[in-house]
């Protein structure tokens, strides 16, 4: 997504600047209320920002969720080693008294102790979760709670990036987006969202039969799941777009057809589907309204004027 690899640059030259800072000019010896002993941490401050500079470029070449999470872990665990070693050896002089500056710093010290530890709590659960359960498409859209409730979502949100494409002069639908994105077009868009309905009916197909489905496809994990798109998009551009789109309707309606006959039990009980790890509604809410969701702003970003 353009706006994470935008915070990754942002991340990268931060971390740049700051070690330019403690190292070049002015360097940390400049900071009034640093005493020598903070020359020791100067090491592992320097290890917290290489760290920090490294796991951000390897997110702005990659952009996958498990290496996101992995050097979250990584860069988290150092900085609780900094923050440790600051609290043990404290390197601070502060002004003649009048204001408690130690008690301060001490607090500010626990609390960011408490944040990194939190963080690696997160990031732990967020990677043993990744194995089984796909990326979000949408930024906040959350599963509706009953099945009727899904499936009105499903349409309403189907409705709407039809009037998207509707919206897009007609002479201009064939044309290929700006960049150099995985989508090069309308069609690309239609033809991915028609896919997922295609692995989201296999999944109730396997799971009906008894069987754990191969999740999200056969040979691909969530890992590899910029892969697996690409080869989505490659498979399904065998139509036109207005054919494209009558394909995606059909597919709508049996992915629909097939939820009215799930119970709410079925679909929001954790437990009824192991090899999911979660809910049966979420990943069916992902490829279906939330995917939608999806298509409009990414036709929009596509199209905005660069």
């Amino acid at each position: 997504m353009p706006g994470r690899r935008v915070g990754y640059v942002v991340a990268i030259v931060v971390n740049v600047v700051f070690f330019l800072l403690v190292n070049v000019w002015p360097t940390w010896r400049v900071v009034p209320f640093l005493t020598d002993a903070a020359q020791e941490l100067v090491v592992l401050v320097n290890l917290s920002l290489i760290a920090g500079l490294v796991v951000n470029v390897l997110n702005l070449a990659l952009d996958l969720a498990w290496v996101k999470a992995v050097g979250e872990i990584i860069t988290s665990v150092i900085a609780l080693v900094v923050v440790v070693r600051f609290w043990i050896v404290f390197p601070f002089a502060f002004p003649e008294p009048g204001f408690d500056w130690e008690l301060l710093t001490r607090v500010v010290l626990g609390v960011a102790m408490a944040g990194t530890i939190v963080s690696v709590i997160v990031q732990v659960v967020v990677l043993a979760r990744l194995d089984g359960t796909p990326p979000s498409y949408h930024g906040g859209m959350t599963a509706p709670e009953t099945r009727d409730a899904l499936i009105d979502a499903a349409d309403l949100c189907l409705s709407a990036f039809e009037r998207a494409v509707d919206d897009v002069p007609e002479a201009e639908r064939t044309a290929p987006f700006a960049g150099t994105g995985r989508d090069r077009d309308l069609r690309d868009v239609v033809n991915h969202l028609h896919a997922w309905h295609v692995l989201l009916l296999g999944w109730l197909d396997a799971d009906a039969a008894g069987r754990s489905p191969a999740f999200p496809a056969e040979g691909y994990d969530w890992a590899s799941l910029d892969d697996l798109n690409l080869a989505l998009r490659d498979r399904y551009r065998d139509v036109d777009l207005e054919a494209a789109r009558r394909r995606l309707r059909t597919s709508h309606a049996e992915v629909l057809a097939r939820l009215a006959g799930i119970e709410d039990a079925s679909l929001y009980d954790p437990s009824r589907h192991p090899w999911l790890r979660g809910a049966l509604a979420e990943p069916v809410h992902e490829c279906l309204g939330a995917h939608y969701d999806w298509a409009i702003e990414a036709v929009g970003a596509a199209r905005a004027p660069r």
